[in-house]
């Protein structure tokens, strides 16, 4: 059994406060997307996909000292996750993700993990 899947999502917020000691005026910009494969056999499951994000502030307030500065990152990251059952008392689940920041640069994220169900339920 395999299915795809791909999804996103984006949201544009204006944020806007204006005292009497200060103003603040900013568009703040939000989108994620993904697409991944799945498939599943009897003992194993694999997941595989790509995504990419980002969040970008634009901060148009007219003070000479702004709190909060402009910033765009965006992201990109590819990913496996297996997910093995060799007994019904065991599954190991093993995944590696790689994301490439526009700022931050290249982030590797090896994972294991192991689980022993005690009971049978």
């Amino acid at each position: 059994k395999s299915n795809l899947v791909v999804k996103g999502s984006s949201s544009i917020f204006n944020q806007e406060i204006d005292t009497k000691y200060y103003t603040f005026d900013a568009k703040q910009t939000i989108f994620y997307s993904e697409a991944s494969y799945f498939y599943k056999s009897e003992k194993m499951n694999w997941v595989a996909g790509i995504n990419f994000n980002g969040d970008a502030l634009k901060d148009s307030s007219p003070s000479t000292l702004p709190v909060v500065n402009s910033y765009n990152y965006t992201n990109f990251g590819l990913f496996v996750q297996n997910t093995y059952k060799p007994i019904d008392k065991v599954i190991i689940e093993s995944g590696l993700r790689n994301d490439f920041n526009s700022d931050y640069g290249s982030f590797f994220l090896p994972r294991l993990s192991v689980l022993y169900k005690i009971n049978h339920d």
